[in-house]
This record gives structure tokens, C-alpha cells and sequence, in this order.
């Protein structure tokens, strides 16, 4: 496909500079396929071109004056979602039709929306994920209000304007963080139960593979005991699954697994010394430890 096709699929973005050379003096916009693989999601800053790949045709999906993030297909490839004005969009490709399945998120509230502190500590990457079976999505509710705020230069701007960051110093307040779990069809949320503490992360968030459950890691501020949470995302209850506990700190990693039969699931922990992986059952217990030895995972780290 030329670059004159493209051009025409994706507006530039005229709120970033452009290069100097090279792709039409015009950067390159983001891009993700589709989970059927027939057609590409072109993403630019404030808007959404799906280019239909056997017919070269792309249709216009989204053109505004927001800016965008955080952008994914639904996994059975029917819909569009990303992050806006601190709140969850839905673009059903059917129709086109957006809308907004959170409301009432802001600079200080934020529905789906990464602050500072997930990223940037725990390797989260995104706020919100999509069910297998495309019925609901699951997302973060990020209370920022007690977090500090620090001014930060703008080093583009002529004048020395500055934008302010929230920042939590040791010792200072961190977000306050709930798991919601939204259903499309009757548009309702439901908040899942993650325990009283609120001094706490919830470094990670993992859809079972029957849609109606949810596995949320609760980690205590101190970083010393990780606890797998089983949620039912129909009626919010929870149920601790496995507990980890380590005198002087607990990685957090993306080795969570849970196997097509529904019933077991894949876990990693460094509880000998060296990170090996282990087989449970859904009711926490523990089936084999899969890997052994000093040679095999990684060392703890210090």
C-alpha cells in the first residue's frame, strides 16, 4: 500500500512535530490489527481509521478534539475501546456508534486511566481489560486526590509554562485503587471486593477463561505479601486463592496463567530463593512445583 492510500486513512497530527525528513515529513501513526487479521486500526492522537485490508477501503471511526489513549480491539474484533477525558469509550464497528461506559472520571478520579505510580513501579501497562468473550471489561478506578501534586516545567513552551504531576513521596499518599468489572449489555458496573485496606497496589488484574471471574493481585504497601484474589464479576464477592509472603519484598511479574480447562492455572514465585513456576487448582491448591533447583528462573533480586 502507498503512502498517498495512507495519507488519505489517517489525518496528520498537527499537535506533534513533525520530522524532517523521511514518511512524508509526516510521523508515523500507531497501528493495531485486528484479532482475525483482515483489517488494520490506523491510531492517531485525537482519532481512528479502520482500513479494511482485502478491499483497501478505510472508514473514518473517530475525528475529534480529545486526545486518545490506550486503544484496543475487543477480542472477538467487534469493537473499539479506548481511554478519553479520563473515562472508557466503546466504538461498536457494527454501527460506528461510541460510547462512554464510565462516567464521571477526571484529573483526580480516573476510570480506566494509569496515573503515575503503575507504570512507572509496578510494570502495569494498561487500566482496563476486555473479557475472552467480549462481554465485559474490567478496569482500574484510580482516586488521586490525596496525592501529591509537583509542578514540572514544559520545556516546549516559550513562555516556561508548567504542568503539574501527581507524585507520591515515600512515605506520602498513593492512589486509592478499586477493580470494577462493566457488563455491555446492561451497561452496569459492578465493584469487586478487594478488602478494606486502602494503603495498598493492585499491581495486576487477569480475566478467567470463563468470563465470570476475575484474578486480582492485592499487594500490601510494603511490598512483603502478594495475595491472589478470585472475583466474581457478577456479584463482586472475592476469595483469597494463595498467599505470598517474603521478609523483605515480593516482585511482582506477569507469569499468571490460567489453563483452557478452567481449572488450573500457572503460578511463579521465588518463595526457595529462585523463581520457579507451580501448578494450583482453583480452589488454591497446589498441584506440583514444575520447575526445581538453583539453576533454573532467576535469583532474587536483592
Amino acid at each position: 500500500m502507498g503512502a498517498e492510500k495512507l495519507r488519505t486513512v489517517l489525518a496528520a497530527d498537527k499537535s506533534q512535530p513533525t520530522q524532517a525528513t523521511g514518511l512524508g515529513r509526516r510521523a508515523a501513526a500507531q497501528y493495531s490489527w485486528a484479532p482475525e487479521g483482515n483489517s488494520i486500526l490506523l491510531i492517531g492522537a485525537k482519532s481512528l481509521s479502520l482500513l479494511d485490508l482485502k478491499t483497501q477501503q478505510a472508514r473514518v471511526l473517530l475525528s475529534g478534539k480529545d486526545a486518545i489513549v490506550d486503544v484496543k480491539f475487543s477480542p472477538d474484533g467487534r469493537n473499539v475501546s479506548y481511554v478519553s477525558q479520563h473515562n472508557i469509550h466503546v466504538i461498536t464497528l457494527s454501527d460506528g456508534k461510541t460510547r462512554a461506559i464510565t462516567s464521571g472520571g477526571s484529573e483526580e478520579i480516573r476510570k480506566g486511566e494509569l496515573d503515575w505510580v503503575y507504570p512507572e513501579e509496578l510494570d502495569l501497562k494498561t487500566a482496563y481489560w476486555w473479557s475472552p468473550d467480549s462481554t465485559k471489561i474490567a478496569f482500574l478506578e484510580m482516586d488521586e486526590r490525596k496525592v501529591s501534586k509537583y509542578p514540572l516545567l514544559d520545556f516546549a513552551s516559550y513562555e516556561g509554562e508548567a504542568d503539574e504531576e501527581r507524585y507520591p513521596v515515600a512515605g506520602g499518599a498513593n492512589p486509592i485503587v478499586k477493580v470494577y468489572a462493566f457488563e455491555l449489555a446492561s451497561g452496569k458496573s459492578k465493584l469487586l471486593d478487594t478488602g478494606a485496606e486502602t494503603n495498598q497496589y493492585i499491581p495486576r488484574v487477569d480475566w478467567l477463561p470463563d468470563s465470570k471471574h476475575i484474578a486480582i493481585q492485592r499487594l500490601n504497601r510494603a511490598q512483603e505479601q502478594l495475595d491472589v484474589l478470585l472475583a466474581d464479576a457478577g456479584n463482586g464477592k472475592s476469595s483469597v486463592l494463595l498467599t505470598e509472603k517474603d521478609a523483605s519484598w515480593i516482585n511482582v511479574t506477569d507469569d499468571l496463567r490460567f489453563l483452557k480447562d478452567g481449572k488450573r492455572f500457572l503460578w511463579s514465585s521465588e518463595r526457595t530463593g529462585y523463581r520457579h513456576l507451580y501448578l494450583y487448582d482453583l480452589g488454591g491448591k497446589e498441584i506440583a512445583q514444575l520447575t526445581k533447583g538453583a539453576k533454573q528462573g532467576l535469583a532474587k533480586s536483592a
